[in-house]
């Protein structure tokens, strides 16, 4: 009994993927270079991983990575990033900096706007607050490790489970043809 059920819950995690997916990975990136008089290399990216897809204002203090181009060099890195309102018409993201910088030695972070909700997995467009096309911020499921091993020893499990029947029904055959012979 215990055996049919190991069975069952890998059989499901086989024909339902959605079961294996767990985190969902968000990546911006963005140039503000040329655009109202940033210098070239006023560049953003970052990448974090939370549990499920954001539905409300959410601040991120752990990141993947992250990278500033050469004209925000000063910046300190990103302390945080911030993504106001996913699940509105007009979300937006914003990443802190760790020190002031830039030219002017008051620039505290980078926004960047949405045109719709970014409430689901896809690839969205990131526009500056003049409206210019800048950069995209991307969604996608990533599957836990634990979920990829479950994934696979079923799979196995599987294999396992048709060659053990195809070895049992030749054995089988093998003693019907070893059997006496039908008395007449």
């Amino acid at each position: 009994m215990r055996l049919r059920l190991v069975v069952l819950v890998l059989a499901l995690c086989l024909f339902l993927p959605k079961l294996t997916l767990a985190d969902e990975l968000y990546t911006l990136s963005v140039d503000y270079s040329g655009i109202n008089g940033f210098p070239v290399g006023t560049s953003v990216q970052w990448q974090f991983e939370v549990p499920s897809i954001l539905t409300s204002t959410t601040t991120i203090t752990d990141l993947l990575s992250f990278s500033l181009g050469s004209a925000l060099s000063g910046c300190g890195g990103i302390a945080s990033v911030e993504v106001d309102n996913p699940s509105s018409t007009k979300p937006d993201a914003l990443a802190f900096f760790g020190n002031l910088c830039g030219s002017n030695g008051v620039t505290g972070g980078a926004i960047s706007f949405f045109g719709a909700a970014i409430n689901a997995a896809g690839v969205y467009t990131a526009y500056t607050k003049n409206g210019i096309a800048n950069g995209t911020l991307t969604i996608s499921a990533v599957p836990e490790p634990s979920a990829i091993f479950l994934l696979g020893s079923g799979l196995l499990t599987l294999v396992g489970f048709a060659f053990l029947k195809k070895r049992y029904y030749r054995g089988r055959s093998a003693l019907r043809s070893t059997a006496l012979p039908a008395r007449v």
